[in-house]
């Protein structure tokens, strides 16, 4: 019973983790496809760079659903706030699955643009305060829920 018990212990202390790791991920939604790699910092801030192909314009009409297309560069820094209390309560903080406060800096290029109004000058860029929670399951998947406020 006893070597049970500690090897239950050990199996369960093995996948702790009360600080942020480095991860490398791809997503595709409704919105697009693209590819990050989130680079810990210190033990609660990160920095997230991704490489995305996404939509930019979204419009209904009678028609239908139109979308266009453009490639977004983005880097992020983020500060997970909750780790400590997540790991106190048993949750699981694997992939960095707490909350967490950040600044974005969005690049938005014309290379591969469906934006007919997108011509050569027309690079812009967007710098974004976000809040959001990220949450793992089964291992290998993560889902984030980001609410943002941009203001540039």
């Amino acid at each position: 019973m006893k070597k049970l018990l500690f090897t239950l212990l050990l199996s369960t202390s093995l996948y702790a983790q009360e600080k942020a790791t480095d991860l490398i991920s791809a997503h595709i939604n409704v919105l697009g496809v693209g590819a990050n790699y989130e680079k810990a910092i210190t033990d609660k801030i990160t920095i997230l760079g991704n490489l995305n192909y996404s939509t930019i314009n979204f419009t209904g009409s009678d028609d239908g659903l139109d979308m266009d297309f453009t490639v977004k560069l983005g880097l992020e820094g983020r500060y997970y706030y909750n780790f400590d209390r997540r790991s106190s309560k048993g949750k699981s903080t694997l992939n960095n699955s707490a909350n967490f406060i950040g600044l974005k800096f969005d690049y938005y290029t014309d290379w591969l643009s469906t934006y007919q109004g997108m011509g050569k000058d027309d690079d812009f860029a967007k710098l974004v305060v976000n809040y959001g929670i990220k949450r793992n399951f089964a291992k290998k998947f993560f889902m984030n829920s980001i609410l943002e406020q941009e203001f540039l």
